[in-house]
């Protein structure tokens, strides 16, 4: 029995690129771009980027995506997201502000390269005084938005190195299913680190689960004269945003990864032809791996 799956194009861009943000008109007219609506904090004043690599997969060793993160820092908050979704989202704002701005091909060729690099759809910003942190995830099928203050003690530990021309100190402490090691350099004074991490007396310049599956590595720190506005997302991140407590938050996030093919067969409306007629497939995909970043809460 000959089976053809039937995907529509929305449904195309969508699991193609896992976070289009374009949709093309048929009539070959211009392109529509995300409209971004922020929920400003604040305005950076030093940002801060670390070299991520992760695996998808934790059996696939050899297997790292690899992508640029930032964490824009004020006296009072700190941002963690990619810098690759801030440039896109910079664009796409541009973008949308004239038929003129349309016409730019150098931006347009920019928000197109921004897109084709962003991997990870998380964003958080975290307050410095009480650590109170908002996290806001986008899976594709779902965004999930959740409140919460992460727990963790560092213990400081014997060792130095250097990272970048900084003589840095060791650390380790443990979050979320994953023992962690952190090098951190007390002569930048910011408490403050990839994604909730932080605390620690100096800057964290490089930081790693014991695994090796998630690895930040500092490769630069600059006065923020570009990239300032430091918010999260209203209402939408690339899709509606549910917001819940923490546990089911993630919970969801997980048996989105784990089940995406059986949920896309309906978020995207998959079809498949059986004795000459088009009808939705039985969703019997095996699971996908998941190997986020929290693995217990």
């Amino acid at each position: 029995m000959k089976k053809i799956i039937l995907i529509l194009f929305a449904a195309i861009a969508i699991a193609a690129q896992a976070q289009n943000a374009q949709i093309t008109s048929p009539d070959g007219g211009m392109n529509v771009y995300r409209k971004v609506k922020k929920q400003a904090y604040d305005t950076a004043q030093v940002n801060v980027y670390y070299k991520l690599k992760y695996l998808k997969d934790s059996t696939k060793t050899d297997e790292y995506t690899e992508t640029q993160t930032i964490v824009q820092v004020s006296d009072r908050y700190a941002r963690f997201g990619e810098y690759y979704q801030l440039l896109e989202d910079s664009l796409d704002i541009y973008l949308n502000k004239s038929r003129k701005n349309k016409r730019n091909k150098a931006a347009v060729e920019a928000e197109n390269a921004a897109l084709t690099n962003t991997h990870l759809l998380l964003a958080s910003i975290t307050d410095l005084d009480t650590r109170l942190t908002t996290v806001q995830f986008d899976d594709i099928l779902k965004a999930y938005e959740y409140t919460f203050t992460p727990e963790i003690e560092w213990t400081l530990a014997p060792g130095d190195t250097l990272i970048n021309g900084h003589r840095c100190k060791k650390a380790k402490c443990s979050y979320a299913g994953r023992d962690y090691e952190a090098w951190y350099a007390e002569d930048i004074s910011l408490p403050v680190g990839p994604y909730v991490f932080g605390g620690l007396p100096g800057l964290i310049m490089q930081l790693s689960d014991t695994k090796h599956n998630y690895v930040f590595t500092n490769n630069g720190v600059e006065k923020a004269d570009s990239l300032r506005d430091m918010y999260l997302y209203r209402k939408s991140f690339i899709t509606r945003i549910y917001k819940t407590s923490r546990e089911e938050a993630l919970t969801a996030i997980r048996n989105d990864t784990e089940n995406f093919d059986n949920l896309s067969v309906e978020a995207y409306k998959v079809k498949k032809m059986v004795n000459g007629k088009w009808v939705t497939p039985e969703a019997n995909f095996p699971k996908r791996p998941y190997n986020g970043i929290e693995l217990v809460w």
